[in-house]
């Protein structure tokens, strides 16, 4: 039998015939190979084609990126086009055989030597006629000894396939280039080629982080927001906020960098008037040609307290009857007892009276612990006491704190006014100015002395002698509103000298307890003779 060396089999002896075959299973195999490499090129350059177009008319062609009608458009017509390309041009060629004619012809076009003798032979296998065999060996030996001076997978045409890669190539060097060079970052817009995520488009700007984000906080509390920024940084950064009940739309706070040249930014919501969050709102962040998302404060009733009436008490010396109002505004003179009541909006553990000395200012430190009663209700009870350099407090307000530690940030400020318990008055009628008089004479005295809210007290005679207080002389016990005294002032007891100085007063107190008020004259003197 003729046969023949293979090239590719370490010169393993075949038959003409086999020879043939095994050129053209090669042949075939070559042919699906091409075939399916070129048409998952084709699918990547399109896939990588339409990935490229969609980042470009996303962040330049379409204000705000493209409509979300656009996107599922597009996606859907991609993934329509794939699936048919993938199941022609692939699932196809995976499913069928390719036919021994057509690898024949495909080598026959590469080799003009074959004189058609691959393709008569391929002719004569399949049609199954009779043949004279001397003809059809003859066949075999021309097909064999040429195809054995030829690389078969070389034989099949490449040339698609090396187009779609470079086209693939030169979409790929596109893309890179655009990825480096463009302002825009393309991440955010290849999210977007899916209509599902929700991503906002690149912008020039890039809001990096916003805190607290979505947050609940209580209510008359301030929210601080910060925002992280990147890329081109604007001249301006505004915090736009609109309130549930739309009372307030798109409200701007220009937020602030923290230093000179920073890429945080700072801005607080302080609610209506600067007093605090009443209401749920929402909120975003514009800064250049970025626009963060849209964030939600919940604002949540905190703890607190209402005054619902104050009993005021008198000092007994007053004799006044107990005053009772309702709410949390009241007068009261000094030193009266005040019994408060109020009620908690929910289920308390603490209570404090806090006291300040401007309605919107900082408790002084001066405080009184509260009686929780029944978990809601409130009972307190203080003086009212003027300080050590003449001031008090005129406003208060009820603090309270649940089990964890919650707490108003912005209680009900209360006014309240202490009345001062006035000094007694007390003139000296007569004498008016200094005098001169022997050591046995007799002084008539003049005295007016009068409380102008309550009662006097005792009405004394004072005299100093050298920077020693030598006499005291009870002239009125008082009990009185008012009084009017002639008193006769003997000299001859007090062993005086001639040459000795007096200096003499009359000294008025009031019912005032437990310390009294007191006033004084302006103190004479008297010259012994």
């Amino acid at each position: 039998m003729s046969t023949i060396v293979d090239p590719s089999s370490n010169a393993h002896y075949v038959d003409f015939a086999e020879y043939v075959d095994f050129q053209l299973q090669k042949a075939r195999q070559q042919i699906r190979t091409t075939d399916i490499l070129w048409a998952g090129t084709v699918a990547v350059s399109v896939i990588v084609g339409y990935l490229f177009l969609f980042v470009v008319c996303d962040q330049w062609l379409f204000p705000g990126g493209l409509p979300l009608s656009f996107r599922w458009l597009g996606l859907l017509g991609i993934l329509g086009f794939l699936t048919v390309w993938i199941g022609w041009r692939i699932g196809q060629p995976l499913l069928r055989r390719v036919g021994m004619l057509f690898a024949a012809k495909e080598v026959e076009l590469s080799e003009p030597a074959l004189r058609s003798n691959l393709l008569n032979w391929v002719d004569l296998q399949e049609d199954g006629r009779k043949v004279n065999p001397d003809v059809l060996r003859a066949i075999e030996r021309q097909a064999a000894v040429q195809l054995a001076k030829i690389n078969v997978a070389d034989a099949i045409d490449h040339r698609p396939l090396v187009q779609s890669a470079y086209v693939l190539l030169g979409i790929v060097v596109l893309f890179c280039g655009y990825f480096v060079l463009s302002p825009k970052k393309p991440g955010p817009s290849l999210w977007r080629v899916l209509p599902l995520v929700d991503v906002k488009p690149p912008t020039r700007t890039e809001i990096v982080s916003v805190k607290p984000g979505d947050t609940t906080v209580l209510a008359r509390s301030f929210v601080d927001v910060e925002a992280n920024l990147a890329g081109a940084i604007p001249k301006q950064v505004r915090l736009l906020f609109t309130t549930a009940d739309r009372k307030f739309r798109d409200e701007v706070v220009v937020m602030q960098p923290d230093a000179e040249g920073s890429v945080r930014y700072r801005g607080r919501l302080a609610g209506e008037n600067g007093q605090g969050l009443l209401r749920d709102l929402t909120y975003r962040i514009e800064a250049g040609d970025a626009v963060s998302l849209t964030y939600r404060v919940t604002v949540e009733q905190p703890p607190s307290a209402r005054v619902e009436g104050v009993e005021v008490v008198a000092p007994s010396y007053m004799n006044l009857p107990s005053e009772k109002v309702t709410g949390g505004t009241f007068t009261g003179w000094e030193g009266s007892t005040v019994r408060l009541t109020a009620t908690a909006n929910t289920t308390i553990k603490t209570a404090m009276i806090q006291f300040l000395d401007e309605p919107q200012g900082k408790p002084t430190g001066e405080e009184v612990a509260a009686k929780v009663n029944r978990e809601r209700n409130i009972t307190a009870e203080w003086n009212l006491e003027i300080r050590a350099d003449g001031t008090f407090t005129t406003y208060f307000r009820v603090q309270v704190a649940t089990e964890d530690g919650q707490t108003d940030p912005a209680p009900a400020v209360y006014q309240m006014t202490i009345r001062r318990d006035q000094p007694p008055e007390v003139v000296l009628l007569s004498p008016e100015r200094d005098l001169e008089a022997p050591a046995n004479a007799v002084i008539p005295l003049l005295v007016m002395a009068r409380d102008p809210d309550f009662e006097l007290g005792p009405v004394t005679l004072v005299v100093d002698k050298a920077g020693k207080v030598i006499h005291r002389q009870v002239l009125s016990e008082g009990k009185q509103r008012a009084v009017q005294l002639q008193h006769e002032w003997s000299l001859g007891p007090l062993d005086l000298k001639p040459g000795d100085d007096l200096t003499f007063w009359i000294e008025a107190q009031d019912n005032r307890q437990p310390k009294r008020n007191r006033k004084s004259t302006t103190p004479l003197h008297v010259q012994i003779l």
